[in-house]
């Protein structure tokens, strides 16, 4: 058993395996209220006009606290962001991406209030941007299918319109889940390729082809 596990462990990757630890974390910091949970909430008037700026870092870790459904959503959770840092080539990049689809939520939340935490929305979108993904990667062939294919985006897609029914969320609170994601996609996916330049790049990276250019030209006048 002790091996299972240690194998789970050592093959989620390093920054969701430090996110998920956070998570655990602030769960047992919450449960045990060491600190208080009502300091989880997240609103955007508190943080930037009331200056309380802990709530933004308190709400990308929180998950609740421990019950069966924080387990299975932490053991989803965990699968979902291992399986995506994978599909991403550098850390970088996917810290980047984190950060970027971050900040586009904080924006947005000017304008929509989340029903869930930063961590629960930050998630959806980068749940959605690898779905987005995956139905652009080739795929081998198939059967052909008789009658409407469900894709993971669309079963997505209607879980989130059911609840926003079942549970009176607004619509736009239920956008808040793609809108950050959908805008990093067309970003990277669309208009990155269309101008060839790649808007999503991280910041280690900005100066990188501007030094190789500048070697290339002094070696050149060097011959």
């Amino acid at each position: 058993m002790d091996i299972l596990l240690l194998n789970l462990v050592g093959d989620i990757p390093v920054v969701t395996k430090v996110w998920m630890g956070g998570v655990v974390a602030m769960s047992v910091l919450s449960s045990t209220t060491v600190i208080d949970p009502t300091k989880f909430i997240y609103n955007y008037d508190l943080v930037f006009k009331k200056g309380q700026f802990t709530r933004v870092l308190y709400s990308l870790f929180d998950y609740g606290e421990f019950n069966l459904m924080y387990f299975v959503q932490l053991f989803f959770l965990t699968q979902e962001l291992a399986s995506l840092e994978k599909l991403i080539p550098q850390r970088s990049q996917f810290l980047w991406m984190i950060f970027m689809m971050g900040a586009l939520t904080i924006i947005f939340s000017k304008w929509i209030q989340p029903f869930e935490p930063l961590a629960g929305v930050l998630h959806k979108n980068l749940t959605y941007y690898k779905l987005r993904r995956d139905l652009r990667l080739p795929q081998g062939p198939q059967r052909p299918q008789r009658g409407l294919a469900i894709t993971p985006l669309t079963a997505r897609v209607c879980f989130d319109a059911m609840l926003m029914f079942e549970r009176g969320h607004a619509l736009r609170g239920v956008l808040l889940r793609y809108l950050a994601g959908h805008l990093y996609y067309f970003l990277e996916q669309v208009v990155s390729k269309v101008y060839n330049v790649d808007l999503c790049k991280p910041p280690n990276k900005w100066f990188a082809a501007h030094e190789q250019r500048h070697e290339e030209e002094a070696e050149q006048l060097q011959e």
